[in-house]
């Protein structure tokens, strides 16, 4: 998957590289696209220090976070994750998808695009048994696009994030299985 590059009806999805930095910037220093994630304010050192994680977890693991980019503009409205969450201790080696979209992009049905695709990449092509989502219990427009995908929470799996703001928490975890989701798509 390193190199690869995927295809929605209305997305091109592909790993990120350099040309991308300055979308990624202002991606990341959204205050409504950041505001149920960590900070909302990067440095440009500190947006660069952050896609050289992701590239480092892309070359380690052969997966990572990649780009969003709609097909009728060409233009870079969201990144896609699919990463090892770190962070969080009884986390550690789950895989997460998540995305972060442009807020004019929001209420287009773009999360459920990019997320549909995730679980296509996780479960056919990498076999991975799981995926997990986790999202602020206030956050309730992720919330509904987790639940409008079929992906399960139960409260005794929610948890307090010690890399978050503590207002942000706690967190809900949510899950998908591969059993789940093929189970969906043979229907």
């Amino acid at each position: 998957m390193t190199n690869t590059t995927y295809e929605t009806s209305r997305l091109i999805i592909r790993p990120w590289n350099i040309d991308d930095f300055e979308d990624l910037h202002t991606l990341g220093n959204s205050a409504d696209v950041m505001k149920y994630l960590d900070k909302s304010q990067y440095t440009l050192e500190e947006t660069m220090h952050v896609m050289n994680d992701y590239q480092g977890h892309m070359v380690l693991h052969g997966f990572g976070p990649m780009v969003c980019i709609e097909k009728k503009s060409n233009v870079l409205i969201g990144v896609a994750v699919l990463r090892y969450l770190k962070g969080v201790s009884h986390l550690i080696n789950k895989v997460e998808i998540g995305w972060r979209i442009s807020a004019n992009y929001w209420g287009k049905g773009y999360a459920g695009e990019i997320s549909q695709k995730l679980f296509e990449i996780s479960f056919l092509e990498l076999n991975f048994d799981e995926v997990v989502a986790i999202v602020s219990e206030h956050n309730n427009k992720s919330i509904r696009v987790l639940e409008k995908l079929g992906m399960i929470t139960i409260l005794k799996n929610n948890f307090i994030h010690p890399a978050r703001r503590f207002e942000l928490n706690p967190y809900k975890l949510y899950t998908l299985t591969k059993d789940e989701y093929l189970t969906k798509i043979t229907k």
